[in-house]
């Protein structure tokens, strides 16, 4: 988007809000129709407070590692793709580089997600989550160490998949620990999903608040 003339740029973002809005009115649409053809849940007799389901999952140890791991994760990600652009000026003079580097990454991850499933029908969700790290340190290193080369793009493939690799994981660990939760007393399963999310994206506006601290500081 930096790369856009002046006189173009504001066109170029109202029409790619314009097209995320679509998009995520579509998803919203889907998502409506798939679950009304859902059974209704049984609703319990008696309902623990909220303030005892809080409670419940408090005591949910690896419901409180998912969410911390989810706030980490959910917070780094926002930084290391807004500051691509800068990456891409200051190492080749072209902010547009983004783009390309952005487009791979999430392939890699679409394409790759396939894969973590087979693999994790062989390992548990742990051992899924340890290796998507351990690719995820691979990339990184190779993205400082080919930035000049050919294959400057090739470290966001494993990124990517990385990526992949440890969005499985970690939801799969928030299943188990919901289910466990749920078979011990620990109420509905709403609340932890919630929970879940907001983490997620209370941490993602954390993470794009820094990077904005940390280019104003910088500008300044």
């Amino acid at each position: 988007m930096l790369a856009v003339p002046l006189a173009d740029r504001h066109a170029a973002f109202a029409l790619c809000a314009f097209g995320g809005g679509v998009i995520y009115l579509g998803t919203l649409t889907l998502a409506r129709q798939v679950t009304g053809t859902l059974p209704a849940a049984a609703i319990p007799v008696a309902r623990a407070t909220s303030s005892a389901l809080l409670t419940r999952l408090w005591h949910n140890r690896t419901y409180r590692r998912v969410l911390a791991l989810i706030a980490v994760q959910s917070s780094l990600i926002p930084i290391f793709g807004r500051a691509l652009p800068f990456f891409g000026t200051v190492l080749h003079g072209d902010p547009a580089w983004a783009g390309p580097a952005l487009a791979t990454m999430t392939l890699a991850q679409a394409l790759s997600l396939p894969g973590w499933i087979l693999l994790s029908h062989r390992c548990s969700c742990h051992c899924v989550l340890r290796l998507a790290y351990g690719v995820m340190i691979v990339g990184i290193m190779l993205l400082g160490w080919h930035t000049d080369s050919d294959a400057r793009l090739a470290p966001f493939v494993i990124i990517g998949i990385a990526n992949a690799g440890s969005n499985m994981a970690i939801r799969a660990l928030l299943a188990r620990s919901v289910r466990t939760g749920t078979t011990d007393g620990s109420g509905s399963g709403a609340l932890p999903i919630g929970l879940f999310l907001a983490t997620l994206k209370g941490a993602a506006g954390v993470g794009g608040a820094i990077l904005s601290v940390a280019v104003a500081v910088q500008d300044g």
